[in-house]
């Protein structure tokens, strides 16, 4: 069959492959059109679901702190209660010293004495017994240099703990908050001021037991 196309000249495109070359050109310029709006679509949806999910996200955060600090509220206190079981006295002060392991009910105010508290708790005592864990991680807290950090367990906010004991063994411990005085039921008392870092307010997460009237 003969072709109804007469040959080109020489160097000049055919009609019917000009016409080619045209529906390829528009062809791919469709289809990247359509990627483009595909694009848009796709960054839109994500920027949706980042809204939604970026709020959960730090909200779950914020609640594994808290129980975070719960959890170690909770060791700690029950730490100072087997070291009591142990040794018949608090972790406090020197424990060569028979005057100064009894007292008055203590709470570590100081870093001298949250590091005292914590040297007896993780093994430096007679017994040589750690009844403490405090990982690298739980001992770095915002102060300037790692000497100030060591030896302090600092909660989930980078602030230490605080820790009540009963030195004068009457299974009380006072504690004052908002302006008033209340006694606890119990041998050691052990908070954190919570998210704000603030003592006495509405975040502090505490381990106090039963209330005396």
């Amino acid at each position: 069959m003969k072709n109804p196309l007469p040959p080109s000249p020489s160097g000049l495109p055919s009609p019917r492959s000009g016409f080619h070359v045209f529906q390829c050109s528009l062809s791919a310029s469709s289809a990247s059109g359509f990627t483009l709006v595909e694009m848009l679509v796709v960054v839109a949806v994500i920027a949706i679901l980042a809204s939604i999910l970026i709020p959960s996200v730090g909200a779950a955060q914020k609640s594994a702190k808290k129980r975070k600090a719960e959890v170690e509220c909770n060791a700690i206190k029950t730490a100072v209660e087997q070291f009591f079981s142990d040794f018949k006295y608090m972790p406090w002060g020197d424990p060569d010293d028979a005057k100064a392991r009894v007292g008055d009910d203590k709470w570590t105010q100081t870093p001298d004495e949250h590091k005292n508290a914590m040297s007896l708790l993780r093994g430096e005592n007679k017994l040589l017994k750690a009844y403490l864990e405090i990982s690298t991680r739980d001992a770095k807290g915002s102060s300037a240099s790692e000497e100030e950090d060591e030896g302090i367990f600092y909660d989930p906010w980078k602030n230490p703990y605080h820790i009540g004991m009963d030195r004068n063994l009457d299974q009380q411990v006072d504690y004052t908050y908002g302006g008033s005085t209340k006694t606890y039921k119990t041998r050691v008392l052990v908070l954190s001021n919570g998210p704000d870092g603030e003592p006495d307010t509405e975040d502090d997460i505490r381990t106090f037991d039963l209330i005396l009237d």
